[in-house]
């Protein structure tokens, strides 16, 4: 059955955005919330627009040679299939039941009708190599699957001696301020870094990543009591076995 497609928005209303970062545009076909962006090629997409693997907006995703990339967990997507590129391609089987990162939802998109952008209400169908199975738990009691050797590249992201621990960084604030800790970071498909705030003391409010030039993961923090708290990221993928950098931040609340 051919889909119900809706006109949408004019292609003029659709640029394709600086080289290697098209513009994402927001639009609805039929009941479904959509992101439409055109690609360097001037091919036109349509995606769902929240990530599959926690529901992040991706309005504020960027891309990686071609490949969609959620700003919360760096998850590529591929936006001919919606197939998820990483972690799934690199992940071990048990890696990937924890890690879920499902597949994107990819819309069928015509350009017709004197310069008019029209969407198919409908998504098409999951990926050739999508396996549900893959992701879901296993039921209690189910023996796990034999144990395989690491992906080639979790494996050569591993440091051979350990992480990088940089010295720790010490910085003052009240009670009750915003403040931000900025980390550099590399545009490396689905290396991140991580966080760990003891409770109290200050709150994480968000993370993201920035592609910028070069490229930051920025943290926003609120200080909540007085005291010393100790906020540590590592840096690495969601599967590696150890992190590559560790950085610590050293935060003195005063009342």
């Amino acid at each position: 059955m051919e889909p119900t497609f809706h006109r949408v928005l004019r292609s003029s209303e659709c640029a394709a955005g600086t080289p290697g970062e098209p513009g994402l545009v927001e639009v609805r076909a039929g009941e479904s919330d959509l992101l439409v962006t055109r690609m360097d090629g001037g091919r036109v997409v349509a995606f769902a627009a929240e990530c599959p693997h926690q529901a992040t907006p991706l309005d504020a995703a960027s891309f990686f040679e071609g490949k969609l990339r959620c700003g919360r967990h760096l998850y590529l997507y591929d936006l001919e299939t919606g197939e998820n590129v990483l972690p799934a391609r690199d992940a071990s089987p048990e890696a990937l039941r924890r890690l879920k990162p499902g597949y994107l939802p990819i819309h069928r998109v015509e350009e017709r009708d004197d310069g008019w952008i029209w969407v198919a209400e409908t998504p098409e169908p999951a990926p050739a190599c999508f396996d549900p199975e893959a992701e879901r738990p296993l039921s209690p009691g189910t023996p796990a699957p034999s144990a395989t050797a690491a992906p080639a590249a979790a494996a050569a992201a591993a440091p051979a001696s350990g992480p990088v621990v940089q010295p720790p960084e010490t910085m003052d604030v009240r009670v009750g301020e915003e403040f931000q800790l900025v980390l550099a970071t590399t545009p490396m498909p689905a290396h991140m870094w991580r966080s760990a705030v003891p409770a109290g003391g200050v709150a994480m409010v968000s993370e993201a990543f920035a592609p910028d030039q070069p490229p930051r993961h920025i943290a926003r923090l609120v200080a909540q009591a007085p005291g010393e708290v100790e906020v540590r990221f590592s840096y690495g993928t969601p599967w590696g076995p150890t992190p590559t950098e560790v950085r610590t931040f050293v935060v003195r609340v005063a009342p």
